[in-house]
């Protein structure tokens, strides 16, 4: 009898209304904590999906099965221990925005965020014969709507860049270009640097094919003139 009663009187936590939900999370600051409220139950999760985290630069470690821990750098200490199934088999690329580029055995590419499980998907790289991803890098996150989200990609043996945004059909590759060992996105272009030293910037990314401006060589200072 008094089972029953406390089972009525007890406080249904998973069907707390949403927005009330999202003003407390709003006021908790600890990563932790927030990691926590997600997992609390499915309603939870959903209902904080959309919830910002000013989450630290970590390394993303997998331990045994599908767990995967996050060591925070500057606190030297492991944040949070997940269990992320949803990447087992696929390659992972960090970014500093909280959401991971996944690439699997198929070739299909996609983002992740590991704490809400959201995904975004990206157009698949079969049509650019990818027989490597070498580095995907994001412009600004998929969850802020005051920006498009711009993934970069070097990709196969002869380290050609791409591009594409989530949603879209098939990435665009940057002229017929090889050898780039590094890219960023700055400021509304493309920064990439070549092995040969150079650096080119891709300033129109609205074209079907962006053309590159190659930045001038410097001049050389005195010490290496006399050289």
């Amino acid at each position: 009898m008094f089972g029953q009663e406390f089972a009525a009187s007890a406080p249904d936590w998973a069907n707390l209304p949403g927005d009330l939900l999202t003003s407390v999370a709003d006021m908790v600051h600890s990563v932790r904590d927030r990691i926590r409220m997600t997992a609390v139950c499915r309603s939870w999760q959903t209902s904080l999906v959309d919830q910002k985290l000013n989450f630290p630069p970590c390394l993303l470690l997998t331990k045994t099965g599908d767990k995967c821990c996050f060591y925070d750098i500057s606190g030297e200490e492991i944040l949070v221990e997940l269990d992320l199934p949803e990447i087992r088999g696929r390659r992972c690329w960090g970014s500093p925005f909280g959401w991971l580029v996944t690439w699997g055995p198929d070739l299909e590419i996609q983002l992740f965020n590991p704490l809400s499980k959201a995904t975004r998907p990206l157009p698949s790289l079969r049509p650019l014969n990818p027989y490597l991803l070498e580095k995907p890098t994001l412009s600004s996150s998929p969850d802020d709507s005051d920006f498009d989200c711009i993934v970069l990609a070097i990709y196969s043996e002869h380290c050609s860049l791409a591009f594409a945004k989530p949603g879209d059909q098939a990435w665009t590759p940057i002229e017929d270009i090889k050898g780039v060992d590094d890219a960023i996105y700055f400021k509304g272009s493309i920064y990439a640097c070549q092995s040969t030293g150079e650096i080119l910037s891709y300033q129109d990314l609205r074209g079907t094919l962006s053309k590159a401006v190659v930045f001038p060589p410097l001049s050389p200072t005195p010490e290496e003139k006399s050289i």
